[in-house]
């Protein structure tokens, strides 16, 4: 299951420490304010509760965070105008053997 992630966010250092966090999970940015990637749901709970606990310290009325869970063949579906994001490669389907 891919895991689309959005937010806004008003304030930068809010913002940053929550991109920080999904980056460090290894969700890829696709716009300013959305990453997605494909975790299992052990490190997808691992990621959502540090997303949350920081929530917890900051939020006010106006920030948001959003997250849609997106199937696997629903995402190969993606159109896009402009860049893509690499889709294979947020899939896991690229294989790679490093020696």
């Amino acid at each position: 299951m891919v895991k689309l992630v959005m937010y806004d966010i008003a304030n930068d250092k809010k913002r940053d420490k929550i991109a920080k966090i999904l980056e460090e999970r290894g969700l890829d940015r696709i716009q300013y304010s959305v990453f997605v990637g494909k975790q299992s749901p052990a490190i997808w709970d691992g990621t959502w509760h540090r997303l949350n606990e920081l929530y917890k310290k900051f939020a006010n009325e106006f920030d948001r965070v959003y997250v849609i869970d997106i199937s696997d063949s629903s995402f190969r579906k993606l159109k896009s105008l402009g860049t893509a994001p690499d889709i294979p490669w947020i899939l896991h389907d690229i294989k790679v053997l490093y020696i």
